[in-house]
């Protein structure tokens, strides 16, 4: 029988102390710089979209230009663009507005259900019964911590 105490019991310096301390800081660091630069290239996007939705339209239009041929031979043209989007306030108003005249197939779904550990075999059940009717799913398998206990 194997002694995990035993096992365990490892010689533990100073200096090895201080690795994982500098390792720990520097983890920290590289998750702050990724939060800092994911801020970043939203804003970024923000920008980008102003500019191609709103001020050079504006511009263009403002100018009586339907399209533009840019310096390195890139075409840019005035399109109209109509984009919706209905709030989470109005949707149960909306989707019964819609199915009530005729326009269901109109509403997308996504749906998804979790099942715990020890339900390998319901999520399983479940997948084939979707795929039986029709239904595209997209399987996502979640890993988790596991005890040693559980394995033996």
């Amino acid at each position: 029988m194997m002694n995990f105490e035993e096992d365990a019991k490892i010689n533990i310096s100073n200096n090895n102390l201080d690795e994982v301390s500098q390792l720990c800081q520097e983890l920290s660091n590289l998750e702050n710089d990724i939060q800092s630069y994911e801020e970043t290239v939203k804003e970024l996007k923000k920008k980008a979209e102003k500019l191609s939705m709103e001020v050079i339209p504006e511009k263009m239009n403002e100018l009586g230009l339907k399209s533009v041929e840019l310096n390195d031979g890139s075409k840019l043209k005035i399109a109209e663009f109509v984009q919706a989007r209905i709030s989470d306030d109005n949707k149960e108003k909306a989707f019964a507005w819609l199915r009530e005249n005729g326009h269901g197939d109109l509403i997308k779904h996504n749906l998804s259900a979790s099942f715990g550990r020890g339900e390998d075999d319901k999520a399983q059940d479940f997948k084939t019964r979707a795929e039986e009717i029709g239904l595209d799913l997209m399987e996502k398998g979640v890993g988790g911590t596991y005890d040693t206990q559980s394995l033996c």
